[in-house]
């Protein structure tokens, strides 16, 4: 009985194993194929463009509405 017991959740063990490796494979691609897309890497660049000039809008944008 305690040797089923142990053959149970051993195996249970091991397809827990093989379906969190298979997600880190598949997350792994996606950022892969995520990171050679130009579209990605345009959108990273105008997000770090527009994130620095954020605190001069931010600026902007109190003086108005306290004018």
């Amino acid at each position: 009985m305690t040797k089923e017991i142990e053959n149970n959740l051993v195996s249970r063990r091991n397809a827990m194993q093989a379906q969190v490796e298979h997600y880190f494979k598949t997350i792994s691609d996606q950022v892969v194929t995520l990171a050679g897309s130009t579209m990605v890497v345009d959108a990273i660049r105008a997000f770090s463009a527009a994130f620095a000039s954020y605190p001069c809008a931010l600026e902007a944008e109190l003086s108005l509405s306290r004018f």
